[in-house]
Order: C-alpha cells, then sequence, then structure tokens
C-alpha cells in the first residue's frame, strides 16, 4: 500500500534517549505496524477478525486486574503478537521501538515539520500463524506477550 510518511519525534522511558522514526496519518482503522530495525508495514484494523479476537483476549485477560480504561493501552502494546512476524523476526507493534531495548514503552514527543512527506509502499500485515492457532493457543500467546510487559499476571 502507498503511504505518505512524515518523521516523529520519540522518547524511551527506559534509557531517556529521543529517536525519530516515521508516522502516517491515515484514515480511522489505519494502522502503521513498527518492527525492529525500522521495518515498517501497513494494517487496516477495521473489522479485522484477528484484531478483534485479540482485543477480546486482552478483556479476558486483564479482566479484575486492570482498570477497564486502561484495556487500549494493553491491547495497542500487545495487538501486533497476531499478526505474522515482521521480515527481521520480530513482532509488529503499533509503537515503534526504542533502539536500545525491545521491551520498553515509548512516547511520541512531537511530528517534525515537513512540507513534503515521503512516500512508501509498505507490505500489509499477515495473520497465517495466528489464524492456524486453536483459541486455547491464542490465549496463551497473547498471555506470554503481555507478561513480557506486565511480568506480575
Amino acid at each position: 500500500m502507498l503511504v505518505k510518511l512524515s518523521q516523529s519525534i520519540w522518547h524511551c522511558n527506559a534509557c531517556q534517549q529521543e529517536f525519530t522514526v516515521y508516522y502516517q496519518s491515515l484514515a480511522y482503522a489505519h494502522s502503521l505496524m513498527y518492527a525492529r530495525n525500522n521495518v515498517l508495514a501497513h494494517w487496516y484494523v477495521f473489522r479485522d477478525p484477528a484484531f478483534e479476537e485479540h482485543r477480546a483476549i486482552i478483556k479476558r485477560l486483564l479482566k479484575d486486574k486492570v482498570p477497564e480504561d486502561k484495556f487500549g493501552v494493553w491491547n495497542d502494546l500487545t495487538c501486533g503478537i497476531c499478526c505474522d512476524l515482521a521480515p527481521d523476526q520480530s513482532v509488529y507493534r503499533l509503537d515503534p521501538y526504542c533502539p536500545n531495548h525491545e521491551y520498553s514503552q515509548v512516547q511520541l514527543l512531537y511530528y517534525v515539520e515537513s512540507k513534503q512527506a515521503q512516500e512508501f509502499d509498505l507490505p500489509e500485515v499477515t495473520h497465517q500463524r495466528w489464524n492456524g492457532l486453536s483459541a486455547a493457543e491464542k490465549e496463551q500467546l497473547v498471555l506470554a506477550e503481555l507478561r513480557r510487559w506486565l511480568p506480575e499476571l
């Protein structure tokens, strides 16, 4: 899919480093997915069965463990687990990876002003591995990914 991307500056909460990545201002339900080493892909999440299954699993696993208004945060951090791995064998994410830490939370600081966005031809994420799993295997996969972020689960 051809998309126009601009740059943004992010901050890693673990190492305090700032880093630059591309971002996309897309229409509703279009997501730019990040893998390690600045590998990018596109995901149209609207009515995507894998996304919906993942979200339902998150709600089930986190019920009574975190406030309901935080489910979206954990969904966003872990939804890439239902996508096939990136070409570099990393898990896609909605937020970029810190260049120094695989599992640290990052936050957007600001968008770099640019009169001209760069155009990229991005692959679509796929869900072949996810689609081949049983419901119990999917739940175990999501739980394992959640535990990377919330070891107390």
